[in-house]
């Protein structure tokens, strides 16, 4: 068995923001039938004002 831990999105997006990376792209993948999502991707990159891509 593998422990699981929830933690709400805000958590991993103030993680981010807080290290300096601006949200780039979120995503919530979800099987046929599921009324939450499964898994959460959520893409950082350079915070507002930096170069990147």
């Amino acid at each position: 068995m593998i422990d699981a831990f929830l933690h709400p999105v805000s958590e991993f997006v103030t993680a981010g923001v807080e290290a300096g990376f601006a949200v780039r792209e979120m995503g919530e993948w979800r099987a046929d039938g599921d009324e939450r999502p499964r898994l959460l991707s959520i893409r950082f990159g350079a915070g507002p004002g930096e170069a990147g891509p």
